[in-house]
């Protein structure tokens, strides 16, 4: 809480920051922006495999972390704790977000793509990891979400992520062992 005090006293009066803020926030919502260039990677044969996997992994992260985490977790977000908070928030013209605060899903789902992308093509993971950091510290900077809401967001984003790697690898040696002959299939 301290480090969100000491950000609305000392950072909250530069309009550029809120600015920015609120913009990169934006493409956080509802994982516009990873949906907007999933869609489009998906019409290119080279790049259609991370669009799909990063597909999959925003919906098992959107399912895993808005019905299972915020659940057992539910905890308040940091305006609901400090007044002075809602207060930057009405003062800005922010539409006060419902829901519980931990993880941080517009960072969960911002490093789930990010860490998909660079998986899958490191180029863009190279520019799609400063974004996902940058709209993870703009929900801070928005006193939304506490920096361990992040944190967290962040980490179980980027394990989601992982994973669905691993399991499209393991199904693509599978498929590979089969065309070889060396899996039978039932036939």
């Amino acid at each position: 809480m301290e480090g969100l005090i000491w950000v609305n006293n000392n950072l909250h009066s530069s309009s550029f920051l809120t600015a920015l803020a609120k913009f990169l926030s934006f493409l956080g919502d509802a994982g516009i922006i990873w949906l907007t260039l999933s869609c489009i990677l998906l019409c290119f044969k080279k790049t259609r495999r991370g669009a799909i996997a990063m597909l999959i992994s925003l919906a098992i992260g959107h399912f895993l972390n808005d019905n299972v985490l915020k659940v057992i977790f539910q905890r308040t977000r940091p305006f609901d704790a400090n007044p002075a908070f809602r207060d930057f928030l009405s003062s800005i013209n922010y539409a006060i977000p419902g829901g519980y605060s931990f993880p941080s899903g517009h960072t969960f789902s911002s490093f789930n793509c990010a860490v998909i992308l660079m998986l899958y093509n490191k180029k863009m993971g190279y520019l799609t990891l400063p974004l996902a950091t940058m709209i993870g510290l703009s929900r801070i900077y928005l006193c939304v979400h506490y920096p361990t809401d992040v944190l967290a967001g962040a980490i179980i984003g980027s394990l989601v992520a992982l994973s669905v790697y691993c399991l499209d690898k393991f199904i693509l040696k599978k498929i590979a062992a089969y065309k070889r002959g060396k899996i039978r299939g039932i036939r």
